[in-house]
């Protein structure tokens, strides 16, 4: 419910498309957008906002816009995609087909060691489990 409520409210007050939205902490979440109409100078129109449902409506708060999204690489042994989000790792379900879920959210409990030596060959990080 929350993230339709926020999905809503995010279209019609940035005038932008949800591309991706994560729960991060009990009730916030981070939204990642594409602006609709941009110039020709706003070539990368890609926008992340922090987002509350407070009575029933959407409360955002640190918008940023023109953010290029990180590249995420797959880490096809445990059926995800990861990219590192302002230091902090995030993952996406795999789809059958081999694509993400387009639904990324922080990782604060890593499967295992392996798990991150494969993060960190895949970035070039030193990730390890007591960072979480």
């Amino acid at each position: 419910m929350d993230t339709e409520i926020i999905t809503s409210e995010f279209e019609r007050a940035f005038n932008a498309e949800v591309t991706s939205i994560s729960l991060c902490d009990d009730d916030l979440y981070v939204v990642f957008g594409t602006r609709r109409n941009t110039t020709s100078w706003d070539k990368t129109p890609h926008m992340f906002v922090n987002a509350k449902v407070i009575d029933g409506r959407a409360v955002f708060a640190n918008t940023q816009y023109n953010v290029v999204l990180p590249d995420a690489h797959s880490v096809t042994d445990y059926g995800c995609f990861v990219r590192i989000v302002d230091g902090a790792l995030h993952y996406s379900p795999m789809n059958a087909d081999g694509s993400d879920s387009d639904e990324w959210g922080e990782i604060t409990d890593p499967a295992d060691e392996e798990f991150l030596n494969q993060v960190n060959e895949l970035f070039g990080t030193s990730f390890q489990m007591s960072d979480f």
